[in-house]
């Protein structure tokens, strides 16, 4: 049997269902909602696939799900398929009932060589496809259109109509889209004229007061090779530059800006100058400003270097959509579409250029992007997304934070928000937005470490002009309370584990100290949450006076809060959150602790501050969740000043537990504890460093 497998086999069409795949959807194998997580009935779960050969043959033959599965795994490394056992099972499926009536698909394959315990005899973990099936007739409507993708590669002729569509209906017909602002009269300090003929293109100045429409460009440099502008070249370059000088990803990019009667193009490293480190300060500043007003920004999105191209070969089966008639006995309506509730992770979010820090606010702030993504192109703007097999938007069962990266835009938030709700969005909405663009933007890569703070620039000085707050290194000084409890969150997206890094970067109370995905937890709409600290001042010292929410070295927040002494209990892992407990002033403190870096011996013992809590209910029993904050004395620091190395959050009834109804107690009379800190400034007086 043949492992390795390029594609299916191309006389076989891509669209139908295997044996294996259409038996999941027939007779009454569905788990009804309100269960658990995987419900008793559903375990152990169903076979898919008993072999690899039967699941090689099912790929083979074009089933859609199948091909699906098949590309996942060779996503992750997997297109060898002799790395998995051929007995005793393959893949698993469960299959959910929504509340509202559609289906969750999970198909599960066991990973190569698992160490891991076997859970009723099937081996874990799982790798697992993730589908939405649905009635076709909820589906169906004007505006979620689905097509069968044409063409062999992204530059067909169908993707070249298809992209002009998307952009002459947004500029002509989306009234969110361009009510932000008229014709724009802001040009970059420095800009590529396509105007003046096929084989040349030149760098000139951006005249005040002159309206031209640019398009920009978003790409992985990938390398020290590319052309890029220097103190010694810009002469040149003012008189003339070859295209067939640059890398193919420019040289595709001008083509596309001028298939669109765009004649204006902007792209970083010829624009800027990069040996000279005062024009790179102050063109970054302008960041936001250069992505904000260009009609388009033209993204590089499956490339990882500026070598490879806008473009790519694709076969159109393995875009075809999956709509079949099942047979279950219980459910009358038969007709079922299954989507894939991955596709725009795997085709954009995951994507390589996504994975590249500064591209997030170049995503969010551009009015309109346009995705050359690995087998389709896609597109964003602030009224939809849509791809090549959804082009009018995407379906809403695969809509998500992620998906919806134009709607972080703040004007385009405060519209929804005005539409359907009376809370005022002045008190938290613009700080949920902040806290999702940390989120996506925490996990990313950069270059260069210092660029922490620098890549998301553009996006704190948006959002500064609307909330009228004082930005601080991350966070914003009107919500310091609440957002001071951010965590690390999981792996980096390289696979690394978020820490803390060596060199300084940031206060280490900000999440811009620390590499890794970061949460900030957010304040849901009318809860009753109470601040436990006083901020008395926030002060940052940035690196250039040109631009304060850029760099900083050095910064620090004074405040009045309770400190308890704590001892961190248990072992650290590699998530730094499992097999940790927290024991404050003897007392043990059940709850989750987030470290942000390992824990050492001489960090054993530790400070405990409350922060904030939030009154709520779990099962009608009033409960109240802490947010704390784990402190050291900072090295090198006067007595008093301390240094943030994690953070707890904890369910707590004060009523019912002891370590709570202590630590509430000090709260509210913390002149008992004076003496047992043995501190000779007032227990009251923290500096955070």
């Amino acid at each position: 049997m043949v492992k390795k497998m390029d594609a299916p086999d191309p006389d076989h069409e891509i669209g139908v269902t295997c044996p294996r795949c259409t038996f999941m959807f027939s007779g009454q194998h569905i788990v009804e909602p309100g269960g658990p997580a995987i419900p008793q009935q559903a375990w152990p779960p169903p076979t898919h696939h008993p072999s690899v050969s039967s699941f090689e043959g099912a790929v083979r033959s074009g089933c859609v799900i199948c091909c699906r599965l098949w590309r996942k795994l060779q996503k992750a490394g997997y297109g060898d398929l002799g790395v998995f056992d051929e007995d005793p099972v393959f893949s698993v499926w469960i299959l959910f009932r929504r509340e509202d009536g559609e289906f969750n698909l999970t198909i599960m394959v066991v990973y190569p060589n698992s160490a891991s315990s076997a859970h009723d005899g099937i081996t874990q973990p799982w790798f697992t496809l993730s589908q939405s099936v649905i009635f076709s007739e909820k589906y169906r409507g004007p505006t979620t259109r689905m097509l069968d993708v044409c063409g062999t590669s992204t530059s067909s002729q169908a993707s070249w109509a298809r992209a002009t569509s998307w952009y002459t209906q947004c500029r002509n017909h989306h009234e969110t889209c361009n009510a932000k602002r008229g014709r724009s009269s802001f040009l970059p300090t420095r800009i590529l004229d396509l105007s003046s003929n096929d084989k040349q293109i030149r760098l000139v100045a951006g005249e005040k007061g002159v309206c031209h429409d640019y398009a920009t460009l978003s790409h992985r440099w990938g390398g020290s090779d590319i052309i890029r502008l220097r103190m010694d070249n810009m002469a040149q370059f003012q008189k003339g530059i070859d295209i067939d000088d640059l890398p193919l990803t420019f040289k595709d990019a001008i083509e596309v800006a001028r298939q669109l009667d765009i004649l204006y193009l902007w792209i970083d490293s010829l624009c800027i100058i990069q040996d000279d480190s005062t024009d790179w300060q102050a063109e970054s500043a302008l960041m936001g400003e250069v992505y904000s007003n260009g009609v388009l920004n033209i993204m590089a999105t499956a490339c990882e270097n500026s070598h490879q191209g806008l473009y790519r070969d694709r076969d159109p089966r393995e875009l075809r959509h999956c709509s079949f008639k099942a047979s279950w006995t219980a459910i009358k309506e038969k007709h079922l579409i299954v989507l894939d509730n991955n596709l725009w992770e795997d085709l954009i979010t995951r994507a390589p250029l996504n994975e590249r820090g500064w591209v997030l606010q170049e995503r969010i702030l551009a009015p309109r992007t346009l995705h050359f993504a690995e087998n389709q192109l896609a597109w964003e703007c602030r009224t939809m997304e849509a791809c090549e097999m959804y082009p009018d938007r995407l379906p809403r069962h695969l809509e998500n934070l992620e998906s919806r990266v134009k709607f972080i835009d703040l004007d385009t938030y405060w519209q929804s928000l005005s539409s359907w709700t009376t809370w005022d969005p002045s008190n938290h909405a613009g700080y949920h937005v902040w806290s999702d663009i940390v989120r996506l933007y925490s996990g990313t890569q950069l270059t260069k470490e210092a660029d922490r703070l620098v890549a998301i620039s553009g996006l704190a000085k948006r959002m500064r002009s609307i909330l009228s707050d004082k930005y601080r290194a991350g966070l914003w000084a009107g919500q310091l309370p609440y957002q001071l409890v951010w965590h690390i969150t999981t792996l980096r997206i390289d696979g690394g584990t978020g820490r803390r890094v060596e060199n300084y970067r940031a206060p280490s109370w900000t999440w811009a100290s620390v590499d890794g995905e970061v949460r900030i937890p957010m304040i849901e709409r009318g809860a009753n949450a109470e601040s436990l600290i006083e901020i008395e001042e926030a002060k940052i010292t940035p690196l250039s006076g040109i631009d304060d929410t850029a760099e900083v070295i050095d910064g620090y927040i004074r405040l009045k809060g309770h400190l308890f002494k704590a001892e961190i209990l248990g072992r650290d892992t590699d998530a730094g959150r499992f097999g940790l407990w927290i024991r404050v002033d003897g007392k043990l403190v059940y709850g989750m602790v987030y470290l942000d870096e390992p824990i050492r011996a001489k960090h054993t013992s530790v400070f405990y501050l409350p922060v904030y809590r939030r009154n709520g209910e779990i099962c009608q029993i009033p409960q109240s969740k802490h947010y704390s904050l784990i402190l050291k004395p900072a090295e090198g620091r006067p007595r008093g000043w301390y240094s943030r190395i994690g953070v707890v959050e904890t369910w707590a009834n004060a009523t019912h537990d002891e370590a709570w109804a202590y630590i509430s107690e000090q709260l509210e009379n913390p002149t008992l504890r004076e003496k047992s800190l043995g501190l000779e400034h007032s227990p009251e007086t923290i500096i955070l460093t």
